[in-house]
C-alpha cells in the first residue's frame, strides 16, 4: 500500500510489532535487518526472495522483519540500536530523508538507482512503481459494474436489502480520499483550506452520511472483511490483487474507480517502492553485499517475477513516465493534516478544511523548531 508506512503523527510514538521473517542463518554470519511493508501473500513473496540470496551469500545473510508501522515517530528519534540496514519505503516518504537519516547512494550505484521514466533519487534503489487504486468487486454479489458513483448507489438498496455493504475503504486515509478531491481540482499540499477540499470533504462526506460507505471502515474493510462477503465492492490497490484473487478466485472482479461524473475520472496516485540505507556503519562495512541485494531485487528475472506472480508492477517496465518532486518534506506534512481532518468527519464537525490547514501549520513550525 502506498502509504504502505501508516503516518498518522508527527510525535515521538513507537514502531509496531515487526514479525520476522527469511531462514535461519549461521550464527558466524553477519545479518543485515531489512524492515519493509509488505503483508500477507506479498511477504512471502519477499520471504522468497531473501532466501534465494541468502543461499548465494553465506557469510552476509539479509533478515526481512514485516507487519512495519510507523506511528508518529521517523527513525532518527528511536533508539540507534535498532536501527535497520535497510528499508523499503514508498515515494510519499522520500520527502524525510533527512529525518530517516537516508544515506546518499555512491555514484557508481547509478546503473540501479536511475531507471527510464522512474523519478530517481539520490538516497534510494528503485524497486516498485504502481500502488494505484482500483475498484474491486465479489462478482456472486454483483450484477453489473458501475461506471459513475451514481450508478454505484443505485445498486445501495438491493444490496442492503440482501445484508450486503455497498462498498467499502479505509475511509480516513489519505492515500484514498486524494482521488476524490483531484475529481473536484488539483490537490496543493501547501493549502488545504480551498474550495476545492470544501467540495470533496462535502461529497466525501455524503457517501458516509447516506451510509453507501461506513465512516468507521478501517484496513479490514478492504481485505478481510470484503473476503468474507460482507462488502459489493472495495477500493484497495495492486498490491492487493493477488491477495484477492487467492481468497475469491473466480469471484473477484477488477475495474478503474467509478467516475464522478461523465468526463469526471476518479484518478489514483502511483508511487515508487524504493531501496534505502539508513545505518552508515553498517553500510559502509557491507556496500558490496547491499549493493548485491540492490541489484537481485530490481533485476529482470525478479521483476517479471513480481508482476507474473504478484500483479506488481516492475520499474523495469515501459510503462508512462512517472512525475519526479512529488516527495516533498511539506507533502508529508500534508498527509498527516489530511488524515487528522478526515477523522473528523464523523463526529460532524464544521470547518475541517481551516482546521486541517490550522494543523499544517503547526506542524511546519515545528519543523523551524527542531532545525
Amino acid at each position: 500500500m502506498s502509504f504502505l508506512f501508516n503516518i498518522k503523527t508527527l510525535g515521538f510514538g513507537a514502531i509496531a510489532c515487526f514479525l520476522a521473517w527469511g531462514s535461519p542463518v549461521s550464527a558466524r554470519a553477519q545479518t543485515l535487518i531489512f524492515w519493509h511493508n509488505q503483508t500477507g501473500l506479498q511477504a512471502r513473496f519477499v520471504e522468497k526472495l531473501i532466501a534465494e540470496f541468502n543461499a548465494k551469500h553465506a557469510h552476509t545473510q539479509i533478515r526481512g522483519e514485516t507487519g512495519l508501522e510507523l506511528e508518529s515517530s521517523l527513525l532518527s528519534r528511536i533508539d540507534p540500536g535498532v536501527r535497520p540496514d535497510l528499508l523499503l519505503i514508498p515515494s510519499d516518504m522520500m520527502g524525510l530523508s533527512q529525518d530517516l537519516r537516508l544515506l546518499q547512494l555512491p555514484a557508481d550505484w547509478d546503473p540501479i538507482s536511475k531507471r527510464p521514466g522512474i523519478p530517481s533519487d539520490p538516497h534510494g534503489v528503485p524497486i516498485l512503481r504502481g500502488n494505484q487504486l482500483l475498484l474491486f468487486y465479489n462478482k456472486r454479489l454483483v450484477n453489473s459494474v458501475p461506471a459513475t458513483w451514481a450508478d454505484l448507489k443505485m445498486q445501495q438498496e438491493k444490496l442492503k436489502s440482501a445484508g450486503v455493504h455497498t462498498i467499502g475503504w479505509p475511509f480516513a486515509e489519505p492515500y484514498y480520499f486524494i482521488p476524490f478531491l483531484r475529481a473536484f481540482g488539483s490537490f496543493d499540499p501547501d493549502h488545504l483550506d480551498s474550495p476545492t477540499m470544501e467540495l470533496a470533504l462535502d461529497f466525501y462526506r455524503d457517501l458516509a452520511v447516506h451510509g453507501l460507505v461506513p465512516q468507521d471502515c478501517g484496513l479490514d474493510c478492504n481485505t478481510s472483511r470484503f473476503y468474507r462477503g460482507e462488502f459489493a465492492f472495495v477500493i484497495s490497490g495492486d498490491w492487493q490483487i493477488a491477495e484477492a484473487k487467492a481468497k475469491l478466485k473466480g469471484d473477484f472482479g477488477m475495474a478503474p474507480l467509478p467516475q464522478m461524473s461523465e468526463g469526471r475520472p476518479l484518478v489514483s496516485d502511483e508511487a515508487i517502492q524504493y531501496l534505502v540505507f539508513p545505518n552508515k556503519k553498517n553500510f559502509e562495512k557491507n556496500k558490496k553485499v547491499l549493493r548485491q541485494f540492490g541489484e537481485y531485487l530490481s533485476s529482470v528475472p525478479v521483476q517479471n517475477r513480481w508482476q507474473q506472480r504478484m500483479n506488481r508492477v516492475p520499474v523495469v517496465s515501459s510503462g508512462r513516465p512517472l512525475p519526479g518532486n512529488f516527495a516533498r518534506r511539506r507533502s508529508v506534512y500534508a498527509w498527516i493534516a489530511l488524515q487528522k481532518g478526515l477523522q473528523l468527519i464523523k463526529s460532524g464537525k464544521k470547518g475541517i478544511p481551516l482546521e486541517m490547514q490550522n494543523q499544517l501549520e503547526i506542524l511546519k513550525r515545528s519543523e523551524g523548531q527542531t532545525r
